[in-house]
């Protein structure tokens, strides 16, 4: 079939068919690579909230329990959740960007509400 074309054009049609065989694979794969990445990153994070949330739960319990008192329990679960670290040394606490009106410094808003946004 191809012996009727030149070499330079079958040469040519064999990179067509090589690079459309190619993009077919990868669009194939792009989207099960992507959904195990996001699901990767989804379990990491809900691993981070879970540890971090264990710390917070004991000493609420604590708290409940009267073997410390409430504001002891939050000075205490504050220094732990605040020296927590994970992926190399990324903190746990304060993660999100800064709203607007946030002080520069995260000590400025601790115990602190943060404000809704829009």
């Amino acid at each position: 079939m191809l012996k009727r074309f030149k070499l330079s054009t079958r040469i040519f049609l064999l990179g067509i068919v090589i690079i459309a065989a190619f993009a077919a694979v990868f669009t194939w794969l792009y989207p099960q690579f992507r959904q195990k990445l996001y699901d990767g990153k989804f379990l990491k994070t809900r691993h981070v909230v879970e540890a971090s949330w264990g710390v917070l739960d004991y000493y609420g319990k604590q708290a409940q329990t009267g073997a410390l008192s409430k504001e002891e329990a939050q000075k205490q679960a504050l220094l732990l959740v605040k020296n927590l670290r994970y992926d190399k040394g990324r903190l746990f606490l304060d993660q999100r960007p800064a709203a607007p009106d946030d002080h520069a410094s995260p000590k400025g808003r601790i115990g602190r509400e943060r404000p809704q946004r829009q």
